[in-house]
């Protein structure tokens, strides 16, 4: 059962809902419409259009006898904007929509800004669909600043974290040695998958690792043909996913620094 918490601070570093196109969208790689770019500037309103090179290598298929090879070089624009602060970013090209969040706020201001602006997209190429939905949730369980004095890795982890996650830590034969920690579940759900990488990265790898931050990243994405209709559920549900598995990772000590609230999220 997903419990549904809702905190006054958390460790999100990065938010990424991503969305591929079935068939590239030919158009976009020059232009874009000014009905998609006025709903984008009501949350993104810093625009960056970016060009870049896109190379296509075309073998003779026709005369197997010819072994000539031909590159095609075509320039396209890639479509970034950014919030105000630089807090949020959005990237459209040919082939895909993305939107990446440093400073999450809600489940519910990044459904309605990411479906606002794929509403826009919708309208005009009605014909549009997806082939490849993905969310995820990257939390660095930073406590740097808390002081408690810890006798090793596994022992401070596990006040806060999940020990099915930390035992591994109990494992090392030098805790002033270890330079890092990760490890990484894969669950195939039939109708998604969800990849779940967990541990100690180290900013300052392959130092010694003497940060006290631990990382939480849950990936769930699924491949096949969606309408905007079927991805606004997909999303909700891997929402949930995502939460449960969070939920899961953590432990009261953790949930009492980030300071639970009533409601959700």
């Amino acid at each position: 059962e997903i419990i549904y918490m809702a905190y006054k601070m958390d460790y999100l570093t990065d938010v990424i809902l991503r969305l591929d196109f079935s068939v590239n969208c030919e158009d976009i790689k020059t232009e874009l419409k000014t009905d998609i770019q006025s709903v984008i500037a009501n949350y993104f309103p810093i625009p960056e259009k970016r060009s870049t090179e896109l190379q296509q290598v075309i073998s003779s298929a026709n005369d197997p006898d010819k072994k000539e090879l031909t590159i095609k070089t075509e320039k396209i624009i890639e479509w970034h904007y950014f919030g105000k602060n630089r807090e949020k970013e959005l990237v459209i090209t040919s082939n895909y929509i993305y939107i990446l969040i440093k400073k999450y706020n809600s489940f519910d201001i990044l459904k309605k800004e990411f479906f606002d602006i794929v509403g826009a997209l919708v309208k005009i190429y009605t014909d549009i669909k997806f082939n490849r939905i993905g969310l995820r949730y990257i939390d660095q369980v930073d406590l740097i600043n808390d002081k408690t004095s810890r006798k090793n890795w596994h022992t401070y982890w596990s006040k806060y974290i999940n020990s099915n996650l930390t035992s591994g830590l109990s494992f090392l034969d030098d805790d002033q040695k270890m330079s890092r920690y990760l490890s990484s579940i894969e669950m195939n759900y039939g109708d998604f998958m969800l990849r779940f990488q967990y541990g100690i990265s180290n900013p300052d790898y392959p130092a010694p690792n003497k940060k006290q931050i631990f990382i939480l990243d849950t990936d769930v994405y699924s491949v096949g043909l969606y309408s905007i209709a079927d991805v606004e559920n997909v999303i909700s549900q891997y929402h949930n996913v995502a939460k449960d598995w969070f939920e899961r990772s953590i432990k009261d000590s953790l949930r009492g620094k980030m300071g639970v609230v009533d409601g959700n999220e």
